[in-house]
């Protein structure tokens, strides 16, 4: 069966839910334990949509196997920052598809006129970090202990990637 990348459409939400929800009960790679209830995934992906924040998923066949959604920073100040949230079915991990929805995900904020992506990703969680960084994230600070699920403390790594040329640096980012 056939991978696809596509933009994420309000149809998609019982699948995205369930990807969530997969995701979310290994209790190890992103902030949720537990899938949100449906109502509020729906109304979540409602305003990401609205809002025309990039929203991508990954699908085999008609399923949803992963997402790599993209919330735009609202305050003044901070509106050419955008945060990413990205994650995959364990089935599909480490078959290179993480790689090719970041890189189309990446490519849609420069469309969109996203200057900085954001992101939050566990220390603990190397593949993911080692993609980030794969694709020019850099390290810009850690919250040290910020997670304790299990008995288990864990850091939370803060990246980031500049998505223009930065003068400072003369050189293009990513």
């Amino acid at each position: 069966m056939q991978f696809a990348i596509r933009e994420a459409r309000m149809k998609d939400v019982k699948g995205y839910h369930a990807c969530l929800a997969s995701v979310a009960l290994e209790r190890k790679h992103i902030g949720f334990v537990e899938a949100p209830p449906l109502r509020d995934s729906r109304k979540w992906m409602k305003t990401a949509l609205d809002a025309r924040n990039p929203f991508l998923v990954l699908t085999k066949g008609s399923t949803i196997v992963g997402w790599c959604d993209v919330g735009r920073r609202e305050r003044e100040g901070f509106r050419h920052t955008a945060e990413l949230g990205m994650g995959l079915r364990a089935e599909v991990r480490g078959s290179g598809l993480g790689s090719r929805l970041l890189k189309r995900t990446i490519a849609l904020c420069r469309q969109r006129g996203i200057e900085k992506l954001e992101l939050q990703v566990y220390a603990s969680n190397a593949p993911a970090r080692g993609i980030y960084e794969k694709f020019g994230f850099d390290v810009e600070g850690r919250r040290v202990r910020a997670r304790k699920l299990d008995g288990r403390y864990d850091d939370i790594v803060l990246m980031g990637l500049l998505l223009t040329i930065d003068k400072a640096r003369k050189r293009r980012v990513s």
